[in-house]
């Protein structure tokens, strides 16, 4: 009702209120695809720094072999890293 009223009387007020109404909703998708970034760029991150830290734990686990079998001599102490 005071919608109908405010539309009549004061229609700079009614248009200033669609206008707000049209320019929240462009920032709220405008967060949204700022959001969709940040979670993609971090998942993208995290899944890059656990294949380095799956590379070193294969280094690790590789090492500790030669060295319990006391075959460090034969052992290449710089594997690659493996992505």
């Amino acid at each position: 009702m005071v919608g109908i009223v405010v539309a009549e009387e004061r229609p700079d007020l009614e248009e200033a209120k669609n206008q707000l109404i049209v320019s929240n909703a462009k920032m709220k998708q405008e967060l949204k695809e700022i959001e969709d970034k940040i979670l993609y760029r971090c998942a993208y991150h995290f899944i890059v720094l656990q294949k380095v830290q799956d590379s070193c734990n294969v280094r690790i686990i590789y090492l500790s072999k030669c060295i319990l079998k006391n075959a460090t001599a034969g052992c290449d102490y710089f594997l690659p890293f493996v992505f």
